[in-house]
C-alpha cells in the first residue's frame, strides 16, 4: 500500500544544472509557516536571485560590481544563507543532509550542507519555494 503518510511520500528526483541528483519532498506553505521559515522568504527570494544566482552575459565590471555588493550586505546574506540551508535540510530526503555539526567532528557516512555547492543549495531553495512564490499576490 503507498500513500502520502509512507516514507519518502510525496518525493521526485531533482536534478541539478550541476548534474546532481537528490531526491526532494514537496513542501507547502503550511510546511514553511510552521517550520519558521515562511516570514523571511520575500527577502531571502529576493537576495538569492539578486545577488547569489549567477547572472547570464554579465560583464567583468557587473561581477565585479555584484562583489562588492555582496560584501556590503555580508550580515544579510548570512541570514539569507541559514534560512536557505535550513530549508534544503527540510526538503531534501535522499540522500538525507544534516547541518554541519557545531563540535567540528565529521561522519564520512553523513552528507552536511557544505559538501553541497551553493550552486546546488540554491537550485533546491528555488524549487523548494516555488508554492510560496504563487502565492505572494494573496499574501500581505
Amino acid at each position: 500500500m503507498s500513500n502520502g503518510w509512507a516514507k519518502g511520500g510525496g518525493a521526485f528526483d531533482f536534478t541539478t544544472t550541476s548534474g546532481n541528483t537528490c531526491k526532494i519532498r514537496e513542501v507547502s506553505l503550511k510546511d514553511l509557516v510552521f517550520d519558521g521559515i515562511i516570514d523571511n522568504i520575500d527577502t531571502l527570494s529576493n537576495i538569492v536571485n539578486s545577488k547569489i544566482v549567477a547572472k547570464k552575459g554579465r560583464t567583468k565590471a557587473a561581477a565585479a560590481q555584484n562583489g562588492l555588493e555582496l560584501l556590503r550586505s555580508a550580515s544579510e546574506i548570512k541570514d539569507a544563507l541559514g534560512i536557505m540551508d535550513k530549508v534544503v535540510v527540510h526538503v531534501v530526503v535522499e540522500p538525507k543532509v544534516h547541518f554541519d555539526p557545531t563540535d567540528g567532528v565529521y561522519d564520512d557516512d553523513l552528507v552536511y550542507l557544505s559538501s553541497i555547492p551553493l550552486e546546488d543549495r540554491t537550485e533546491i531553495f528555488q524549487r523548494a519555494v516555488q508554492e510560496v512564490k504563487s502565492a505572494e499576490p494573496f499574501r500581505q
